[in-house]
């Protein structure tokens, strides 16, 4: 086995350990955000509630995982089985690469079983076979997307993050240092949805080192231009998440009520500036 297999599957381990959490996520992590030009770092999946990893991640759920390098050039990461779907990549050029990717939509009733507890499975109003004695609830659309930032170099304190295109997506509003983040500057990201901004929106945050049950350190809502300022007060990795749901549409409410997207951003916090 690798080294860089062993890091991996001992992260499984240790997450295995740390108790439980309530919401499902999907997470881009990198082992090194931050490199020089030539270096290499890997990416890697989680997806679930704990950090650093949860539960592996099955080829067959994933709609998209690609690295979106500076300037623009887009590269397919293959994806097979179900593992943690690690690649080791080579960062070439100096700037802010982008690790992203999405999940295929699923459809999930929740229902209330013959015992009154709330229960959900999957499927939706036409394919959900519920249990004899239960009573349905509602049902939602789900779909997950996360991007992960590794700075290469010193990027262009004037480079402006693009939107993905994701049908929800947290876009950073400034680019970071050299080292990442900086404590001490609040991190400002734009919620948006299908590309528009969208106020009202908590954000949280959670660190990789200080929330191993994934609970947020910080949270807070989207103005009116959907931004959100996050205080993070120690350097490592932070993920940032946001979920949002709103009816489905006309033609959807006869399979679902809901759709229901989450998003979530990785990005280095540092010391230095």
């Amino acid at each position: 086995m690798t080294t860089r297999r062993r890091f991996l599957v001992l992260l499984v381990v240790l997450a295995a350990f740390t108790g439980s959490a309530t919401a499902h996520e999907m997470r881009v992590l990198v082992t090194r955000p931050v490199v020089q030009p030539g270096m290499k770092t890997v990416c890697f999946l989680s997806w679930g509630h704990l950090l650093p990893v949860d539960e592996l991640t099955n080829a067959d759920d994933l709609e998209s995982y690609d690295l979106h390098k500076p300037g623009g050039e887009r590269v397919r990461l293959e994806a097979s089985g179900r593992s943690l779907q690690e690649h080791e990549i080579a960062i070439e050029r100096p700037g802010v690469s982008q690790i992203v990717a999405a999940r295929k939509s699923a459809s999930f009733t929740t229902y209330t079983d013959a015992e009154g507890k709330t229960r959900f499975m999957r499927g939706d109003k036409k394919s959900a076979t519920l249990p004899s004695g239960a009573k349905p609830k509602s049902t939602s659309r789900f779909q997950a997307y996360s991007k992960a930032i590794v700075i290469s170099g010193k990027p262009d304190p004037g480079v402006k993050f693009t939107p993905i295109g994701h049908d929800l997506e947290l876009q950073p509003v400034e680019s970071p240092g050299a080292n990442g983040y900086p404590i001490g500057k609040p991190v400002r990201v734009r919620v948006l949805r299908n590309g528009l901004p969208v106020p009202g929106v908590t954000v949280s945050a959670a660190s990789t080192t200080l929330n191993p049950d994934g609970g947020a350190s910080t949270k807070a809502d989207s103005g009116a231009d959907g931004v959100v300022e996050l205080e993070l007060d120690e350097p490592g990795t932070w993920i940032l998440s946001a979920s949002h749901s709103q009816a489905a549409p006309a033609e959807m409410k006869s399979y679902v009520d809901e759709i229901s997207l989450t998003a979530t951003l990785a990005i280095p916090v540092a010391t230095e500036k």
